[in-house]
């Protein structure tokens, strides 16, 4: 089902492409951009929905607006070709591999756990911190976000220890991680395109919680510090928030010791809805 939504959405995607391209030449401006909106328009309105009827409309100044399928405005003010791009990333069933690896000695990373969640993207994101639905998530576009949180239902904590790596990948359709058993060495996935790949090591978690972590003893659950992720050559981001068990003493401060153990969880990955155009038409 999966492999056939993704080329669905492909198909779409290079047919309309097509299909513009080839408008007569002498036509006015005028002429070719109302047949080009038309175009995208009747795209948007096939295209496959992956859970409910709500679309996300581009307007000529670079804002979101929600709309619901069947019941698309007909006048101005609309961007139909980003509008149907974007709403075309969002479509694509996603994969959200997240990969905890133990080093060993003068050895590769082997593999300790892994788990792989389905995510969906979304022009927006909640404000940091929130989790109440009464909130009104904010606008991110052009790009779209892959919620850890939308996708766990929760915020799942991994535990880390020195010479662990926490590795994220994000990658079209469906992914087969039943082979992948404790110990192996680590290997990047291959089934699938991929959208990102990142890793952190528990040694940077560390430098950024030592450089961050005040020296505030409190009653209340030690702060999270966050740790931002970059794909290779720059393609799309992410964001690992990392926590100590307790808090920072004056002595840990005074030995820059950092704690042993640390709790890490993934809170987003985030491209520009052109990256995962490309990659699907790749």
């Amino acid at each position: 089902m999966d492999h056939g939504q993704c080329s669905t959405i492909s198909r779409l995607i290079t047919a309309t492409t097509e299909a513009v391209s080839a408008l007569p030449s002498n036509m006015t401006p005028e002429q070719r951009e109302a047949k080009s909106s038309a175009l995208w328009f009747d795209a948007l309105d096939r295209l496959p929905a992956h859970d409910d009827d709500l679309l996300f409309l581009v307007t000529t100044d670079c804002t979101i607006r929600a709309a619901r399928r069947g019941a698309l405005p007909t006048g101005e003010g609309v961007d139909w070709e980003h509008s149907f791009l974007l709403n075309a990333a969002c479509a694509l069933p996603v994969t959200l591999l997240l990969t905890l690896c133990r080093g060993s000695a003068g050895g590769p990373f082997r593999v300790e756990r892994r788990g792989a969640w389905r995510v969906y993207g979304t022009p927006s994101r909640m404000p940091e911190g929130r989790r109440i639905h009464s909130q009104s998530p904010e606008s991110t576009y052009p790009i779209v976000f892959y919620n850890a949180f939308d996708a766990l239902g929760e915020d799942i904590e991994i535990v880390m220890r020195e010479g662990d790596l926490l590795c994220v990948e994000l990658r079209i359709g469906e992914v087969e991680t039943t082979s992948v058993q404790r110990g192996t060495p680590f290997q990047r996935c291959t089934t699938g395109r991929a959208l990102f790949e990142g890793a952190v090591p528990f040694a940077s978690l560390s430098a950024a919680w030592l450089a961050r972590t005040p020296v505030l003893p409190s009653p209340d659950p030690p702060a999270a510090v966050v740790v931002p992720m970059c794909g290779p050559a720059g393609k799309g981001q992410a964001e690992v928030a990392v926590r100590a068990e307790r808090h920072r003493s004056v002595l840990d401060k005074l030995r820059q010791k950092a704690p042993s153990v640390l709790l890490a969880h993934l809170n987003f990955v985030a491209l520009h809805w052109r990256q995962i155009i490309d990659a699907v038409v790749q």
